[in-house]
């Protein structure tokens, strides 16, 4: 199944950005090329070291794009990854944005945002949004929902109809983690 292909390519990236260079991982240089490297221009070594692991390429080819674009996609994937930084928690992305009050014109911002340099740069924001207050976000799907971050930013970046789907999801648990605990009316004066 396409979506298990792109789920197993992001649990390869995610082990391969949480291990040091030793555990054949990244090393510090890498991670610094990765984070300056430009999604639309000439890609780093260590980005095609990642690009051209097996779990990794199965699932560029499971996006179903053109092959360049889809490789892109998963660049700007990797950058956000490295800005979340350490293991990701249990959080959905709109969960830890509501916990962390990101503000909604900012989330709204970051739902449309459609195209690799939009998506890259909303999706960024929202993920050093939430380092700095202490949450870790999830990338991958799980339990059989479409609640991971990775699979948004791959559909936002190749303008990809799943890209709505994603957006729905994250909306959905953004506004249900702003709204007050107590939902009882109160009678009009009050």
């Amino acid at each position: 199944m396409k979506q298990d292909a792109i789920n197993a390519a992001v649990l390869h990236l995610l082990s391969m950005i949480e291990r040091e260079r030793e555990e054949a991982g990244l090393s510090p240089a890498d991670r610094a090329e990765l984070r300056r490297m430009d999604p639309q221009g000439t890609l780093p070594p260590a980005l095609w070291r990642l690009l051209t692991a097996n779990a990794v390429a199965n699932g560029v080819t499971a996006l179903g794009a053109e092959w360049e674009q889809a490789e892109r996609a998963v660049a700007s994937l990797v950058q956000v990854m490295l800005e979340a930084g350490g293991p990701p928690e249990p959080h959905s992305i709109g969960r830890a944005l509501a916990e962390t009050n990101y503000a909604e014109q900012r989330f709204v911002l970051l739902l449309r945002a459609r195209g690799p340099r939009d998506v890259a740069a909303q999706a960024r924001t929202a993920v050093r949004w939430c380092t700095t207050e202490g949450i870790r976000v999830r990338f991958p799907d799980s339990g059989g929902r479409k609640n991971g971050f990775a699979a948004f930013i791959l559909d936002a970046s190749l303008d990809r109809p799943g890209a709505d789907s994603r957006a729905h999801a994250m909306a959905r648990d953004y506004f249900t983690g702003t709204q007050p605990q107590n939902d009882e009316e109160t009678p009009d004066g009050e």
